[in-house]
């Protein structure tokens, strides 16, 4: 299945998985880890897994899509704790009409989702994630859309129009979400064919220099040569035009003084 994913904060969940995974396994070309929500606190807490039911915030730096698998289902029941939820569907799309509860009637907000703006949602995509409201702790239950109901329970019928809660970027400063160290992570996928994604993160503002070589040592892709802010990126390399074998990726950081303040390699493996 496609997810699309939109530049900016976005609200994700596991897709459609049915265990904990790993963010970056999911999601690759994040530029940001995953956040999410902590009902009791009202906190956002960084989340290097995504459990199934629950919706996290990542950023990514464009518009574009990621393949993402999964099994069936026709329902997903889920904990809900007093006060403002980020849950998430599976594979199916469900309708907020049709979603149950236990206490019954618990649900007291409409289900928003994000698009630059908080909407209220018409319809729960499947592998999307969602705000909702509960008067008290609980569970809820999304069911795959039945056609076949006549009627449908309106469970927010008194809601007071309060909006969730603002955006991680706007609840915390850039130096809180800035990374702690300078990192090189491994490629992903690897092996790879033709496309793999590379991530790095950096504590201090500098200049970038990632490079692609052959196992002779040449040259042969030059991916970034900019400065940068601190922060999570990725970046993508597209070996459509070179053959199978062994590569390595090398970043280095160079501070405002044109010091060397960090550099690291890795190898990356391109099987036709």
């Amino acid at each position: 299945m496609i997810v699309s994913v939109n530049a900016g904060w976005n609200l994700v969940s596991s897709a459609l998985t049915y265990q904990p995974v790993k963010m970056f396994n999911i999601y690759p070309t994040s530029i940001s880890q995953a956040y999410g929500y902590d009902t009791d606190s009202q906190k956002y807490i960084i989340s290097e897994v995504l459990e199934p039911g629950k919706g996290y915030w990542a950023k990514f730096a464009s518009t574009h899509n990621i393949v993402v698998l999964g099994g069936n289902s026709t329902s997903k029941t889920i904990e809900v704790d007093q006060g403002w939820n980020l849950v998430s569907n599976l594979n199916y799309d469900a309708l907020p009409n049709q979603v149950t509860s236990t206490p019954p009637g618990i649900i007291i907000s409409p289900f928003f989702e994000y698009s630059g703006k908080y909407n209220e949602a018409d319809t729960l995509e499947k592998a999307k994630a969602y705000w909702t409201k509960v008067s008290q702790s609980g569970t809820i239950t999304l069911n795959k859309i039945d056609q076949s109901l006549e009627s449908k329970i309106n469970y927010y019928s008194n809601y007071d129009g309060e909006l969730p809660p603002p955006l991680p970027s706007e609840v915390y400063s850039e130096n809180n979400n800035a990374p702690k160290e300078f990192s090189l992570e491994q490629n992903y996928p690897n092996p790879f064919n033709p496309t793999t994604d590379i991530r790095f993160q950096m504590t201090d503002f500098g200049f970038v220099s990632m490079k692609i070589y052959d196992v002779l040592g040449r040259e042969i892709s030059f991916l970034v040569n900019e400065e940068k802010q601190p922060g999570y990126y990725s970046v993508t390399w597209n070996a459509t035009d070179r053959p199978s074998g062994m590569y390595y990726a090398r970043m280095t950081l160079t501070d405002a003084s044109g010091r060397q303040s960090y550099q690291n390699t890795i190898k990356l493996v391109l099987l036709k």
